[in-house]
C-alpha cells in the first residue's frame, strides 16, 4: 500500500483527476486483491457503517427506509435494500456503484487505489491537504426514524517516517448530528485493525507527522475537517505553513505530542465554544516553553460553533 497518502473517496473524484478512467485495473487481480477484504471495502470505499452489515435489516444507508437493507452475502459482499438496490447487487463492486453512483469502471479503480494498486499509473499523489470525500446524500429524514448518513469521510493519519498509522472514520448525518471512528494500521495483517480497544497503546501522532516535522511554523486545529479546508487554502498561499491536528476530539492533548512542537512558530484556532475554546487553552499550555511561539485566534464576535472552516467560507464567497 503506497505510503504517505490520504485517500477519501468521492463520487466527483473524476472530476479531480482527468486521467482517472486511465490504464484501467484488472478486474480479475483487484478481485484478487481484495478476497477476504469485502467487508472491509463496503465500510472505506462504499461508506456503509460496519453496524450494518451484520446480516440482520437496518435502515437504507443510502434511502434511508426502515428495515429494508442488510447485507446477503459476507463473502461476495452482496448487500441489498427492497426499495433502492434490488438488482445487480451481487458483490461489493456493484455495491461501490449504488452507493458512490459510478460506473462499473470507476468503482473498480476506486477500490484498486483503495488496496494500493495505484490504478491511476504514473506517480499521482494525493497528499493529506487534497482530500477527496465520501458523498452519500439523503433527503431530510422522517420523524421518528433514525437520522440519515449524509456521507462519510476517511482520514489517514501517517507517522513521522511516512508509514500509515491510524485512521479516522467520520459520519455525518443529516440531523447535524456525527461519529468518528478511529482504527490503527497493523503492519503485520496490512490492514487497520477496528473495533473496542482497537487504540489501546497507540501513540499520538500530528496530521501529516512528515510536513511537521519539517514545518516552522504551525497551524493547529480542532479535527481533521477544518485542518484539511485550512490545509487547502494554504497551500496556495503559504505552502512552507503546516496545518495540523490530532485526532480523539478536544478532550485531552496527549502528552506525546508537545515534543513535535519543539522550536517552532503555532497558531490556535479556537472554535467559538465553550469547549472549544477550552481547548485551545489546553494545547497553548501544553506547548508553552518548548514552542519557539504560542497563539490563539479566536473568532469573539462571531455565532456560536463558529470556526476556521466558516471563516473560509465567508472569505470565499
Amino acid at each position: 500500500m503506497n505510503r504517505g497518502l490520504t485517500r477519501q473517496w468521492k463520487t466527483e473524484v473524476k472530476l479531480n483527476n482527468k486521467n482517472y478512467t486511465s490504464n484501467q485495473p484488472d478486474v480479475q487481480a483487484v478481485k484478487s486483491a481484495a478476497s477476504g477484504r469485502e467487508s472491509e471495502i463496503l465500510q472505506y470505499v462504499a461508506g456503509i457503517d460496519a453496524e450494518l452489515l451484520d446480516g440482520k435489516h437496518h435502515p437504507c444507508p443510502k434511502c434511508g427506509g426502515h428495515d429494508r437493507f442488510r447485507l446477503i452475502d459476507a463473502t461476495t459482499g452482496g448487500v441489498f435494500c427492497n426499495q433502492c438496490f434490488r438488482e445487480n447487487n451481487r458483490d461489493y463492486i456493484n455495491a461501490v456503484m449504488w452507493m458512490c453512483e459510478v460506473s462499473f469502471q470507476e468503482a473498480l479503480s476506486l477500490i484498486a487505489e483503495y488496496l494500493g494498486m495505484n490504478p491511476v499509473g504514473g506517480n499521482r499523489v494525493v497528499t493529506p491537504a487534497k482530500v477527496v470525500k465520501a458523498v452519500v446524500k439523503s433527503p431530510t429524514p422522517k420523524t421518528n426514524v433514525k437520522p440519515k448518513l449524509l456521507q462519510t469521510l476517511l482520514y489517514e493519519y501517517i507517522n513521522g517516517v511516512g508509514d500509515l498509522h491510524v485512521l479516522v472514520k467520520r459520519l455525518e448525518f443529516a440531523d447535524g448530528s456525527k461519529i468518528c471512528y478511529p482504527s490503527r494500521w497493523d503492519i503485520e495483517q496490512q490492514r487497520y485493525i477496528t473495533g473496542k480497544g482497537c487504540m489501546q497503546g497507540v501513540i499520538a501522532v500530528p496530521w501529516d507527522a512528515p510536513a511537521f516535522k519539517e514545518a516552522s511554523m504551525i497551524y493547529w486545529c480542532e479535527g481533521e475537517k477544518k485542518t484539511v479546508a485550512l490545509s487547502n487554502v494554504m497551500a496556495q498561499h503559504r505552502p512552507e505553513i503546516c496545518c495540523s491536528c490530532r485526532w480523539g476530539g478536544s478532550g485531552n492533548f496527549p502528552q506525546e505530542l508537545v515534543g513535535w512542537f519543539h522550536g517552532k512558530d503555532v497558531v490556535i484556532f479556537a472554535d467559538h465554544d465553550a469547549k472549544g475554546e477550552k481547548y485551545a487553552r489546553m494545547v497553548a499550555a501544553a506547548i508553552t516553553g518548548t514552542a519557539k511561539s504560542v497563539k490563539i485566534v479566536s473568532f469573539p464576535d462571531c455565532p456560536e460553533k463558529y470556526d476556521i472552516a466558516d471563516w473560509l467560507k465567508e472569505v470565499a464567497a
